[in-house]
């Protein structure tokens, strides 16, 4: 049988960069790379056929010449790595 060529498309998040520009470039996880592999092995293991695509100026050429039946996009909300440890909670106040 035949499998159903899908696109991945791999994209940094605009939330990524905003993030980057508020707390850092070192105190944001990108996890973009791990996301999208999620998917890809999700898809895989769904019986697709999957082509990743990188998000770039010409990412809409990409596609057409991958020949794929559809495109889909990753998505996921930037972690941002918390500057230090929560403070624990006091005795008096968490018991």
């Amino acid at each position: 049988m035949k499998r159903i060529k899908v696109g991945l498309l791999s994209k940094k998040r605009g939330n990524y960069k905003l993030q980057e520009r508020l707390s850092g470039k070192e105190n944001v996880i990108d996890l973009t790379n791990n996301e999208v592999e999620h998917h890809k092995h999700a898809l895989l293991e769904a019986g697709f056929d999957v082509k990743v695509i990188g998000w770039d100026s010409n990412f809409i050429k990409k596609i057409r010449e991958s020949n794929i039946a559809s495109a889909l996009v990753n998505y996921r909300q930037p972690e941002v790595v918390p500057e230090k440890e929560p403070t624990p909670c006091p005795p008096d106040v968490c018991e």
